[in-house]
C-alpha cells in the first residue's frame, strides 16, 4: 500500500492522546469514575466538549456519538491548515463508523414496525442509517472537503474498517487525505444484551478493571507522496466468519489464522517479522481464548510480543481498533513494548499464555506491528499491518 498515517485525534474521558500515552507508559489505571450497571463497567467521567473550535450548535442538535467523532476529526487536522490548503479538496475524504450510532432508536423503529404490521411506517433502518451518515457528512462540512465520504457499519470493527477502506481509497488514488473515525456513545443495556453468554464463561472471564468507554478516535491517512510520516500501512484484511456469530465455533480459529497468514503474505512477511501484536481481546470469553491459541500456534516460541491497552484505555468498541493503531504507532516510534496490566487477566489466561505478555516496559526496536480487532459478537475480524520506516 502507498499509505502513511499522518496523525491522530482522540476524544476520551481519560483525556487526549498524550494523556492516554502517559497512562500506558506508567501502567496506571485512569483517574475516572467507574460505575457498575447491568453487569457492565462503564467509564462515566464526562468528556470535555468545551476545548475546541467547533460551533456550539453541533453539540445542541447532534447525538453525542456524532459530536465525539467531530471533535476527534477536528483534533487530527488541527495545526494542519496549511497542509490541507495545499491539497485538492476533491481528494480529501471522510469515513466514519460506530456500533451504537442511535442503535436504540433504530431498534425502537423495528419494534414499532413489527407491532403495527404497517409497511408504510418509517423504515426500521432510518434511525441507524441517518446517524451513521451524520458524522461523515458533518465532518466533511467542518473541514470543507469535497472528496469521497462513507459510513462503515461493521459493529465494533467499524472504526478500523474505516482505516482499512480509507487506505484502499488512497492507494487507488481516489483520495490523497482521509479522516478515518470510529466513535461511540454507549448504551450499557444494549451491550449487556449483545455480549455472548457462553455458559457463564464471561462472568468468570471478566477482569475486575475492564470497562467500556464512550469517545472517538480519528486516524488521519495520507499518500506517501504527501506525507512525511514514518508509520506506513502495508497490508490489511477484514473478513466475516458467519458460523461464529454469537457463538465461538471451530471455524473462528481457522478463519483468524488464515487471515493473519494472508495479511503477512500480502506484505511478503512471515510471523518472525512481527515485533508487536495488539490483539482483539475484548472480554468475549471463548473468543479471546481461541484468538490466543491461534497466536500461540503461529508465533510458537515467541515471548513478550503481545500488548493489550484496553485495561488502561477502556473498550471504546468501534473506536478501539483505531486506538490500538495509535498505541502501536506510538510504541514503534518510542521503541517500547509497554508493561501489560495484570488486572486485565483472569488466572486461566495467565496460566495458558503468561509468556506472551510483557510485565515491565521493554525497550526494543519495533519495525512491524499487527493490530487485530474483533466484533463483540464474533464473526467479524479486521487486521492491520503497519511498518516503522525509521528502522
Amino acid at each position: 500500500m502507498n499509505v502513511k498515517i499522518e496523525g491522530f485525534g482522540i476524544v476520551s474521558p481519560i483525556g487526549d492522546k498524550n494523556k492516554i500515552w502517559e497512562h500506558i507508559c506508567e501502567n496506571e489505571s485512569p483517574e475516572c469514575e467507574i460505575i457498575h450497571q447491568n453487569g457492565i463497567n462503564k467509564c462515566v467521567s464526562p468528556i470535555d466538549t468545551g476545548n475546541n473550535n467547533i460551533d456550539p450548535k453541533f453539540f445542541r442538535r447532534m447525538d453525542k456519538q456524532v459530536v465525539y467523532e467531530l471533535m476527534a476529526g477536528n483534533e487530527a487536522v488541527n495545526g494542519s491548515e496549511s497542509y490541507l490548503s495545499s491539497l485538492d479538496r476533491e481528494k480529501i475524504g471522510v469515513f466514519t463508523g460506530s456500533l451504537f450510532a442511535q442503535l436504540q432508536f433504530g431498534m425502537d423503529q423495528i419494534r414499532a414496525l413489527i407491532s403495527s404490521g404497517n409497511k408504510n411506517e418509517i423504515s426500521m433502518y432510518t434511525g441507524v442509517s441517518f446517524y451513521y451518515g451524520a458524522a461523515s457528512g458533518e465532518m466533511s462540512i467542518l473541514i470543507s472537503s469535497k472528496g469521497e465520504n462513507a459510513s462503515v457499519c461493521s459493529g465494533a470493527c467499524s472504526g478500523i474498517d474505516c482505516v482499512i477502506e480509507g487506505a484502499k481509497n488512497i492507494d487507488r488514488g481516489v483520495n490523497s487525505l482521509l479522516l478515518s473515525i470510529g466513535g461511540e456513545n454507549l448504551d450499557e443495556a444494549v451491550i449487556s444484551d449483545m455480549m455472548p453468554k457462553n455458559n457463564g464463561t464471561n462472568s468468570v472471564f471478566m477482569p475486575k478493571k475492564y470497562f467500556y468507554s464512550s469517545g472517538a478516535v480519528c486516524v488521519l491517512l495520507a499518500s506517501n507522496e504527501k506525507s512525511g510520516s514514518s508509520i506506513e500501512i502495508i497490508s490489511s484484511r477484514n473478513v466475516n466468519d458467519s458460523e461464529s456469530l454469537f457463538e465461538c465455533r471451530e471455524s473462528f480459529s481457522s478463519v483468524l489464522e488464515d487471515s493473519i497468514v494472508k495479511c503477512l503474505s500480502d506484505a511478503k512477511l512471515t510471523v518472525d517479522s512481527i515485533d508487536l501484536v495488539i490483539p482483539g481481546i475484548n472480554n468475549t470469553g471463548e473468543y479471546d481464548i481461541a484468538e490466543l491459541s491461534v497466536l500461540a500456534k503461529l508465533f510458537h516460541g515467541k515471548k513478550n510480543f503481545i500488548y493489550i491497552p484496553t485495561a488502561l484505555t477502556g473498550d471504546m468498541l468501534s473506536g478501539s481498533g483505531n486506538l490500538k493503531i495509535y498505541v502501536a504507532s506510538r510504541c514503534m516510534l518510542a521503541g517500547i513494548i509497554p508493561a501489560n496490566n495484570p488486572d486485565f487477566y483472569n488466572q486461566r489466561v495467565l496460566d495458558l499464555y503468561k509468556a506472551f505478555f510483557n510485565w515491565k516496559n521493554k525497550q526494543k526496536e519495533l519495525r512491524y506491528s499487527l493490530v487485530i480487532q474483533r466484533d463483540i459478537v464474533g464473526g467479524r475480524i479486521s487486521l492491520l499491518l503497519i511498518k516503522n520506516n525509521r528502522i
